[in-house]
């Protein structure tokens, strides 16, 4: 009896220390990426053939609403760029990617392996998929810029 009261009372201790190091370390990976918090982050991009680069972005919000996350499309025959939404509340993403398709003329947009959105350089059409079988279409960019968005400070 002695020997499981002593576990009892010594073992919840240590639960208790180990659960707060996990939940801080969780807190960490998702939140607290060690990158400058007043400016955006470059997660991808890419170079299509006429030389317009496209980014995928994303700016530390803070705790609530951690990342929004942002495609950026360098616009042709100016210095501006256009904006896309693709989420906010977003956690950091760790492994987001964009991808070139030269034969439908696309740029897809993924976190992870997942396909959240497609953008269609011939005529500045980008479809973000919301849901499984839902998309929304936008046909021009929701902002135009002027500032280059990797210089951008928030």
């Amino acid at each position: 009896m002695s020997i499981i009261r002593f576990l009892k009372n010594n073992i919840i201790i240590p639960i208790i220390v180990l659960i707060t190091i996990v939940l801080f370390l969780t807190y960490l990976y998702l939140w607290m990426p060690f990158i400058d918090k007043t400016k955006s982050h470059v997660i991808d991009s890419v170079v299509l053939d006429d030389g317009r680069e496209i980014l995928l972005m994303q700016k530390y919000n803070y705790f609530s609403e951690p990342y929004t996350v942002s495609l950026y499309v360098e616009l042709q025959d100016s210095n501006n760029w256009g904006w896309y939404y693709i989420g906010h509340e977003e956690f950091y993403w760790h492994n987001g990617s964009l991808r070139i398709n030269d034969s439908s003329k696309s740029v897809a947009v993924l976190k992870g392996k997942d396909k959240v959105g497609e953008y269609y350089w011939d005529d500045g059409r980008y479809v973000r998929y919301v849901e499984k079988n839902e998309e929304f279409i936008l046909d021009e960019p929701q902002d135009i810029i002027a500032e280059n968005p990797k210089e951008m400070r928030f």
